[in-house]
């Protein structure tokens, strides 16, 4: 009832479950139940780069860049920050880098910091064009044109340097790029309508890639920068509003059909982005559309849904993702800060991390139910001292719209075991939905649940 994915719909009497910040993970065998509800991370500041927001992190050969407003910046492992350079524009920059060279482009010009010759430079060829998506591929930095199909190349290994016949165009339909991305030995062009891998043939005249020939896609992406390349293959929002997972040649479509529901009702996600987070193994894809205030977050390995809300905000703040310095670090779209992703912290930015749960909807084919008891079982002895650990429970009878008053229980206290938290005699339903939250900072992982109840006449 609890432990579940987020699905929620529209039409609340087909389902309202929803789960945030709080993410599903399988337990071994042995363990008190198959599946658990974890606490996502919280994130404490690490610190500040700059005057902006966050816009891209990288980490290359174990050193730090952070793009703060429209500068580029290096920051240390003991935080010392350096400015690097500033740029004219402040479009939306993305960050690559080949082996010795950071590039920063924003669909208007490209910016090279040089890690032997510690330059900052605007690159001035003539054969370099605005571009807002770059990756690097066997020494060539490779790029979108922007408003075309075309794409080109730098000269191997040095990004200030191009050639007016090192380029090509996507064939399938004459697609305008929205964004490159490098993925198992291929160079993956992703257009509106259409998905093509390109591979290094090793041509010497104009750039080396050829199209693989039989591999293209006829699905697009809606959002380039929601296109992000992992160890698992690459993710992306499609042209149709669904989410899809490309490992292999042919997109796998990954939305609920709840969510399908939701993202195809918006009438356009272009500014939408995402990225890949890996925690203690698990790796995560972070998509998140800015305008409609939404994040959804996938778990490949669970094959589930989950959502991340800062307080307040509706979305995950959160706007990039790196690990380095051997911790996991987010940039923040609402401020200069650098934030710490971390198990033992269950706030933001020193906030409310509001963790809540809304079953689906509970019902007995319109017989009438009696709540008997709801056991919630919650590991203790990670409470800090001082604080009163509550989770709060409330139900609705009429299909999620409205709710009742909330029946507040304590989840122990530090040292003590695991807590089970009891509900007794709530009443009787045709169709109920619950909601669980917990906003206290101590752990809140779900570990167990049982719910007794009995099924009456109608």
């Amino acid at each position: 009832m609890f432990i579940g994915n987020s699905v929620k719909d529209d039409d609340l009497a087909l389902t309202a479950q929803e789960t945030v910040n709080w993410y599903i993970e399988s337990q071994k065998e042995g363990a008190r139940n198959s599946k658990a509800l974890i606490g996502a991370q919280g994130t404490s500041e690490w610190t500040t780069v700059g005057t902006g927001a966050i816009r891209a992190i990288l980490n290359h050969n174990e050193t730090f860049y952070v793009v703060s407003g429209i500068s580029l910046y290096r920051v240390a492992s003991d935080k010392t920050v350096t400015l690097l350079g500033t740029f004219d524009e402040s479009n939306q920059p993305y960050i690559s880098a080949n082996l010795t060279q950071v590039i920063v482009v924003n669909g208007v010009s490209g910016y090279v910091w040089d890690e032997v010759t510690e330059l900052f430079t605007k690159i001035n060829d003539v054969a370099f064009y605005p571009s807002s998506t770059v990756c690097y591929q066997d020494g060539y930095l490779i790029f979108g044109r922007e408003g075309t199909g075309q794409f080109f190349v730098s000269a191997i290994d040095d990004a200030l340097t191009y050639n007016a016949l090192d380029f090509d165009e996507a064939t399938l339909r004459g697609d305008i790029i929205q964004a490159v991305v490098s993925d198992t030995r291929n160079v993956w062009l992703f257009g509106t309508r259409t998905i093509e891998p390109w591979t290094n043939s090793g041509q010497t005249t104009g750039v080396p890639f050829t199209p693989l020939k039989g591999a293209a896609s006829l699905r697009g992406t809606a959002a380039g920068r929601s296109v992000v390349s992992s160890q698992l293959g690459i993710f992306f929002l499609g042209d149709d509003h669904n989410v899809y997972w490309l490992n292999g040649y042919t997109p796998k479509n990954i939305s609920t059909d709840a969510q399908a529901k939701e993202l195809t009702g918006y009438a356009d996600l272009s500014d939408a982005y995402g990225f890949m987070m890996n925690i203690d193994g698990h790796w995560f894809y972070v998509l998140t559309l800015p305008t409609q205030k939404r994040t959804f977050v996938y778990d490949p390995d669970e094959d589930a849904w989950h959502n991340r809300e800062s307080y307040g905000l509706g979305y995950w703040r959160a706007s990039c993702y790196e690990s380095i310095f051997g911790i996991n670090i987010v940039g923040d779209t609402e401020s200069n800060k650098l934030g710490k992703l971390d198990r033992s912290v269950y706030q933001e930015y020193g906030g409310h991390w509001v963790a809540r749960r809304v079953s689906g909807v509970f019902a007995a084919k319109n017989k009438l139910v009696s709540a008997n008891r709801l056991e919630l079982t919650f590991p203790s002895g990670q409470v800090p001292q001082n604080i009163t650990h509550q989770a709060r429970l409330r139900w609705s009878d009429n299909k999620g719209l409205t709710y009742g008053n909330p029946m507040i229980k304590t989840i122990g206290t530090a040292g003590a075991g695991n807590q089970r938290l009891v509900w007794w005699s709530m009443g009787s339903f045709r169709q109920r939905t619950y909601e669980l939250s917990i906003s206290t900072p101590a752990n809140r992982d779900l570990i167990d649940e049982d719910f007794l109840y009995e099924i009456g006449g109608l």
